[in-house]
């Protein structure tokens, strides 16, 4: 069986899509969050996406499956068995 990198997939996914669902466990959410400057310390953070887990978004999408399934050549059967694993 190949090695299938679900990670990779939703990291992939994360700078084109605002979520990603997770069958049966949750979601990820993804929002710009601007740069910051911290002039006491003379700090900058550079704009990037902020990501959090929600519980919430437990719902199937299809978009990781379909990811999956594009990324590894696979059918959508061993792709919803590698988000369950």
């Amino acid at each position: 069986m190949k090695r299938i990198d679900v990670a990779a997939c939703i990291a992939g996914l994360l700078p084109d899509h605002p979520s990603i669902m997770i069958p049966g466990l949750g979601g990820f959410t993804a929002a710009y969050a601007p740069a910051k400057v911290d002039q006491v310390l003379g700090h900058m953070q550079a704009p990037g996406l902020e990501v959090r887990f929600d519980e919430n978004l437990a719902a199937d999408d299809g978009l990781l499956s379909s990811c999956l399934v594009e990324t590894y050549g696979i059918g959508y059967e061993e792709a919803s068995a590698a988000i369950r694993e």
